[in-house]
């Protein structure tokens, strides 16, 4: 008995020692965390696209790794075993491999490669070996869809040139004729066990996606043209497998999109945004395969959908925007029923569902953590985390997000993020930026955003309002800035700078301003309504509603849904909400960053402010970035943006150069 006791001493000073080392080694370690540099920020890795396997058993997923230095990233599938264990890479090909779709037998997965030059469908079996190219089509693969029997998939592919096109192209005779198109996109099939695929719709329109029934027809969605004409004139079709036509059903206008079949086949989701020209969010609508019952499912949830899938024949599992958050509800599509099944200060972006074995496979992030990919049973949220795809984010000190509130314009209450400098010190007032989201039917969510670490690295605070006219908060909220656009999300977003600098967290006298697209509207209507902001960043930004209305590809959307009105009809209130009737105002120094190929806001946009600030002698950048559309893709252009953003606050904001 003595020796026992004696023993137990023994190793209870052991472990207490141990216990004082590990304490010990973990403080230093926290003292000693690095700041998140520009090239820490780009090594990130993206994680996308889980799928769960028919068994339940693994997931499949998408990894992107960026290569600066050779300003190109590259995509691979990787699986894990829903037990855990450490992630298998299953590609290693230097171009991407993205869109995992795994066959209903769970015996091969396909994906989308772009190895031999163009995106292709490829196939790989589920146990190993080298893929195979399935599809060898002109104009590459644009979208894919496993047939409920696993022996055909459907794919979205451009219709080959033409010989004569081919001809007149050759010598230069290409002319673009406005709404005129010689090629259209359309649905092909493919066998897996043959080389050559059959076009099974024809005709000019343009397929913009498509579902499966259970019983093998297609439901596709199309229109006349590959945009905007879409929107204005969208069509639901059901056809059987060989292409005969079933049915036609009209849906209103909008931008429709995610059709997925009912596990019993008698009714057919949508996802859609605008419908009727209806300022809101992305809602799921429930259509019956007749034709005869059109329904909005989201008619009593205030929430915006991000992603859904079908559970069984009366019940839909779907994430939001909620606020900053991104919880998952379930809802039955018979009685509205709608009950949570996750909340929390995270985000879902993405999710896999096998009903047959009561699993999900999804993804989840939050302020500090990028995208991994996470499961949990359908019976209860208990989330386990089967990757870790970032491990070196444990070396870096990360800055702070929380939640904030303050009343806005009328008293409204108004939600943004307050993303605090790291090492932040109470008491102490830092330079801040006010960043400004796009949409405007968008909100800021807790989801990781390495440019705001990196920032917040750099000692700045950052202030991320969603203003009035975002999702997340209701249908009134959304769609109270009709024919206004700016001047109350103007007053929103003052109140909560005047709020932080109120709490002592900003300077006011080194504040910066940050907007891209919708956003980059409001920094252009901020600096000509306030000279508050010492330095401004106008990316893609609407500056001149006139000569925007005939530049944008989507017109129909903003005389429709956001102002009411064509610049003809109502020309005043174009001049009335254009930032550029009262550039005269500005004295803030702004930096103007666009898409050389934006054709949702051209860079026209940016010149027509730029000229007018370098007239009025406004110290004034103007960037355009070759090759690029509504967003920077390229590496090096993204890394740009970036350093140039922060050296533009560093100079006029902090006063260094």
């Amino acid at each position: 008995m003595y020796k026992n006791k004696n023993k137990n001493t023994y190793l209870s000073l052991a472990v207490w020692l141990l216990l004082v080392l590990l304490t010990s080694s973990i403080g230093l370690t926290q003292s000693q965390k690095k700041k998140l540099s520009l090239d820490d920020a780009f090594s990130i890795k993206a994680v996308a696209d889980p799928k769960i396997s028919p068994d339940g058993s693994c997931i499949v997923f998408v990894v992107t790794e960026n290569n600066v230095a050779e300003n190109k990233s590259n995509s691979d599938l990787w699986m894990v075993d829903i037990k855990g264990g450490k992630p298998l890479r299953l590609t290693y090909h230097e171009k991407d491999d993205f869109g995992p779709q795994w066959s209903p037998d769970g015996r091969y997965i396909a994906f989308i490669s772009t190895r031999g030059g163009k995106s292709e469908v490829w196939l790989m079996d589920s146990r190993g070996g080298e893929p195979r190219r399935l599809t060898n089509h002109e104009a590459g693969v644009q979208s894919f869809k496993w047939s409920p029997f696993g022996k055909v998939i459907a794919f979205i592919a451009m219709e080959p040139q033409s010989k004569e096109e081919a001809e007149k192209q050759e010598k230069g005779d290409d002319k673009k004729v406005w709404g005129e198109y010689n090629r259209f996109a359309h649905l092909w099939l493919q066998k897996i066990d043959q080389q050559k695929a059959e076009q099974v719709t024809k005709g000019k329109f343009f397929v913009q996606d498509f579902a499966w029934s259970p019983q093998g027809q297609i439901a596709y969605i199309s229109g006349p043209g590959p945009g905007e004409e879409t929107l204005v004139h969208p069509s639901l079709t059901i056809i059987g497998a060989n292409g005969e036509l079933v049915r036609n059903i009209d849906i209103e206008p909008g931008w429709w999109y995610a059709p997925s079949w009912s596990p019993d086949g008698r009714n057919i989701s949508l996802m859609s945004f605008y419908a009727g020209w209806r300022i809101e969010g992305p809602k799921i609508y429930l259509i019956s395969s007749d034709g005869r019952e059109v329904k909005n499912l989201m008619a009593d949830c205030e929430a915006d959908v991000s992603d859904y899938s079908w559970l069984d024949k009366d019940n839909i599992i779907f994430s939001v925007s909620h606020g900053v958050k991104g919880p998952i509800f379930i809802i039955n599509n018979i009685s509205g029923k709608v009950k949570r099944f996750c909340d929390g200060d995270f985000v879902v972006n993405s999710f896999s569902v096998n009903p047959k074995t009561s699993g999900m496979a999804f993804l989840k992030t939050d302020a500090t953590h990028p995208l991994d990919v996470y499961y949990t049973s359908l019976k209860k949220f208990d989330p386990v985390k089967l990757s870790d795809m970032n491990p070196q984010l444990v070396e870096f000190e990360l800055a702070t997000t929380e939640a904030i509130r303050w009343k806005g314009a009328d008293d409204w209450p108004i939600e943004g993020l307050l993303i605090k400098p790291v090492g932040y010190k109470p008491g102490k007032a830092y330079p801040t930026i006010s960043m400004v989201h796009g949409g405007p039917a968008y909100a800021w969510d807790f989801a990781f955003k390495p440019s705001w670490q990196y920032l917040a690295a750099q000692g700045y605070a950052i202030l991320a309002p969603n203003p009035r006219g975002g999702t997340g908060y209701g249908q009134k909220f959304v769609e109270v800035n009709f024919e206004e656009l700016a001047s109350k999300v103007f007053q929103d977003i003052m109140e909560g700078m005047d709020y932080v600098i109120k709490e002592g967290i900003s300077d006011p006298d080194k504040l910066a301003l940050y907007g891209y697209s919708f956003g980059g509207y409001m920094t252009a209507w901020i600096v000509t309504h306030t000279n508050r902001y010492k330095a401004a960043m106008l990316g893609a930004g609407l500056t001149n509603l006139t000569s925007f209305y005939a530049q944008c590809d989507l017109q129909t959307v903003w005389d429709k849904a956001h102002i009411g009105a064509t610049p003809w009809d109502d020309p005043q209130l174009y001049q009335q909400i254009s930032p550029i009737t009262y550039v005269k105002q500005v004295k803030t120094p702004t930096l103007i960053m666009y898409g050389a190929n934006d054709i949702r806001v051209p860079p026209a946009q940016g010149q027509e402010f730029y000229i007018a600030l370098k007239k009025i002698g406004i110290p004034v950048q103007f960037v355009t970035y070759p090759r690029e559309g509504h967003g920077m893709r390229e590496l090096q252009h993204r890394r740009d943006f970036l350093e140039r953003t922060l050296r533009w606050y560093n100079k006029y904001a902090l006063g260094k150069e």
